[in-house]
């Protein structure tokens, strides 16, 4: 009898603890990001150099043009409001794009390049990752952009149905409860940014 009341009390235990740790999985899942490249948003410009050294090119935002960025870089370029800036730096086969707002304060960071387990954001998902993973991280996408011109999503087999079906370059960009979007390209992840969300 004694034997039975300690079995049962055991599996009644693991029951309580899996469902424990499917709680704190689902709690952060939905965590704003705030750290990508060793950088965290809303640090000040000289972390960055802290970090980075100076940068291997520099974007300002004027009043009226929108600034050319090098042909390296431009997959990490974000839009800049005036007053903005933006950092770029090639660190390997890596690009690192820093936006700075108008008091020098880090908004947004995007990283690009080849598979490189150094370059990631608390979620655990790295470049050259498979296409699944920020899906199996993050759940189903708010919003999925197609980059190649024929991959219109009114088109079959060109939608996103589950994990299974991403098939094009697009990206994945989780921006209600989560501040992360991924690129995917040839079904694995080229690119991550976060964004300082508004507040």
């Amino acid at each position: 009898m004694a034997n039975m009341q300690r079995r049962a009390g055991r599996r009644l235990l693991g029951i309580v603890l899996s469902l424990v740790a499917m709680v704190l999985i689902a709690a952060g899942a939905s965590a704003m990001e705030v750290q990508l490249a060793g950088i965290r948003l809303g640090s000040p410009s000289q972390t960055v150099r802290d970090v980075y050294g100076e940068p291997d090119a520099q974007l300002a935002q004027a009043d009226t043009e929108a600034p050319k960025p090098p042909m390296w870089a431009v997959a990490v370029c974000s839009k800049l409001e005036p007053g903005e800036a933006q950092w770029l730096y090639r660190k390997g086969d890596v690009v690192v794009g820093v936006a700075l707002d108008a008091e020098g304060l880090v908004r947004a960071i995007a990283v690009a390049g080849g598979p490189n387990t150094a370059w990631r954001p608390h979620r655990y998902v790295k470049l050259g990752d498979s296409y699944r993973r920020p899906m199996y991280r993050y759940g189903y996408p708010d919003a999925v952009q197609w980059l190649a011109a024929n991959a219109a999503p009114d088109q079959p087999g060109r939608e996103v149905v589950g994990p299974n079906a991403v098939h094009d370059d697009c990206v994945l960009t989780y921006s209600e409860a989560n501040n992360i979007a991924f690129a995917v390209h040839n079904g694995e992840v080229a690119r991550i940014n976060i964004w300082k969300a508004a507040q």
